[in-house]
C-alpha cells in the first residue's frame, strides 16, 4: 500500500502544480533537499497517480536530457461556487484549474434563506450525480461580505439573512467532500496570484468592479484578510462628506447621476450603454464615468500612500472591456501621489478571462489542495 502524503510530498505537489513542467533539479533546489530524496518523492507521487512525467524533453545545458513533471489534472475534479444576490454559479474544473463547464441558476433577491440553501444543495447534487462524488476533490464557495476563510464561516453577507453561518462545515457534512469558503474579491485575487500577472509578485492590490466595487490586498505573497475579515473594503473610503466610492460604483447609483438631464430616460438606461457612450467621449456619459474614475483614483492614492504597494490590477468586465477606465484612473492617481512613488507603481488591467469570478472560486480550492488545508490526502 502506498504511504500517506507527508510535508515534503505536499510541498513538491504544490510546486509542480504552480510551475508547470517542473524539473527534478529545480524541484530539489526549491525544496532544498537532495536529488535522491526528490527521486523517492517522485516515485511515490507517480505511484499515487498524482503527477505525470512529460515525454517532452525540457531544455538542457548538456548531459542527461530532462523530463518535465506535471500534475495529473484528471486525478480529481473540483467545484467552484459563486454566490450572489442574483444567481448561483457553479463551475467544474480539473485540479489544475482548467474549467470543464459552468452552470448558472438565477435566484430572487428576496428568496428565503432556507430555500436558497436548498437551491445550492440541488446544484451540487446535480454535478455530483453527473461526475461521480468519488471524483470530486474539493468544493470552494465565494460570496460578498465578511467571511472567515480559516473556518469557512460567513460572518456577515448580503447573501444570507443570518450571521455566523458555517457554510463550509454544512457542505462537508452534507456531501462528505472537503469544502473551503472565502470572500469573493479575495478569491479573485487568489486567481490572479495563481493564473494571472501576480504569479511571481509579492505585494499587490486588486480592484474588482462589476455591480459594485471591492478590493483585496496581497502582502508578502499572502492575501491579507484583516482582524475582522474586512480588509480591502474599498467601497467604504470617503472622498468627501457626501459620497462613498461604493455609492458611485453601484450600477443604479451611476445611472441616477443622469436624472438631472431631461433628454435621458434613466428608467431605460443601462450601465453597458453608459460605458459604451463614455468610450466614445459622448457627453454627459463621459463626465459621469470620469467622476467615478476620480473617486477610484482618489481611493487608490490613499492605499498607495499607506502601503506603497507597487502593483495594482484592475479586474472585472467594466475595466477589461473599457480601457478608458484604467487610463482615467491612472491620471487621477498620478495627480494625488508623489512623482517618485507613481513612477514605481504599476496599474494594469487583468489578463485573465471574463469568467474571473469562477476562477476565484476554483482558486481557493486549488490553493488548499496541497497547501493550507491540504484537501487531497
Amino acid at each position: 500500500m502506498t504511504k500517506k502524503l507527508n510535508l515534503n510530498d505536499y510541498n513538491a505537489l504544490n510546486h509542480i502544480l504552480l510551475f508547470n513542467n517542473m524539473s527534478r533539479t529545480l524541484l530539489a533546489s526549491e525544496l532544498e533537499i537532495s536529488a535522491p530524496a526528490v527521486f523517492k518523492i517522485i516515485k511515490k507521487l507517480v505511484a499515487k497517480n498524482l503527477i505525470l512525467q512529460e515525454e517532452e524533453i525540457l531544455p538542457s545545458n548538456g548531459g542527461r536530457p530532462r523530463r518535465g513533471l506535471i500534475i495529473n489534472k484528471n486525478y480529481k475534479k473540483i467545484l467552484g461556487i459563486c454566490l450572489s444576490e442574483d444567481f448561483i454559479s457553479l463551475s467544474v474544473a480539473y485540479i489544475n484549474g482548467e474549467v470543464i463547464e459552468t452552470r448558472n441558476r438565477k435566484r430572487a433577491n428576496n428568496l428565503l434563506q432556507a430555500r436558497f440553501i436548498k437551491m445550492l444543495v440541488e446544484e451540487i447534487e446535480y454535478v455530483l450525480e453527473k461526475y461521480g462524488k468519488e471524483n470530486i476533490g474539493g468544493i470552494g464557495i465565494t460570496m460578498p461580505g465578511l467571511v472567515d476563510s480559516n473556518n469557512g464561516i460567513v460572518k456577515k453577507s448580503s447573501i444570507f439573512k443570518n450571521c455566523n453561518i458555517n457554510i463550509a462545515q454544512y457542505i462537508e457534512d452534507s456531501f462528505e467532500i472537503p469544502c473551503v469558503a472565502d470572500n469573493d474579491i479575495r478569491a479573485i485575487l487568489k486567481a490572479e496570484s495563481l493564473f494571472g500577472s501576480l504569479k511571481l509578485i509579492d505585494n499587490a492590490l486588486l480592484v474588482y468592479m462589476h455591480n459594485s466595487i471591492g478590493a483585496s490586498i496581497l502582502i508578502n505573497k499572502k492575501i491579507y484578510s484583516g482582524q475582522n475579515f474586512a480588509a480591502g473594503q474599498l467601497g467604504k473610503i470617503f472622498n468627501d462628506n457626501n459620497n462613498t466610492l461604493g455609492a458611485y460604483c453601484k450600477n443604479s447609483n451611476i445611472i441616477e447621476k443622469f436624472s438631472g438631464h431631461e433628454e435621458i430616460d434613466i428608467d431605460k438606461l443601462d450601465i453597458n450603454e453608459v460605458l459604451s457612450k463614455a468610450d466614445k467621449n459622448m457627453s454627459p456619459y463621459k463626465e459621469v464615468m470620469d467622476k467615478v474614475c476620480e473617486q477610484i483614483g482618489f481611493s487608490l492614492s490613499n492605499v498607495i500612500r499607506i502601503l506603497d504597494i507597487g502593483k495594482i490590477v484592475l479586474a472585472g468586465d467594466v475595466f477589461v472591456n473599457h480601457p478608458f477606465m484604467k487610463d482615467t484612473i491612472t491620471k487621477y492617481v498620478k495627480g494625488n501621489i508623489d512623482k517618485e512613488i507613481f513612477e514605481n507603481t504599476t496599474i494594469e488591467n487583468s489578463l485573465l478571462p471574463t469568467n474571473i469570478e469562477a476562477l476565484g472560486a476554483l482558486a481557493i480550492v486549488i490553493g488548499n489542495l496541497f497547501d493550507g488545508k491540504k484537501l487531497i490526502r
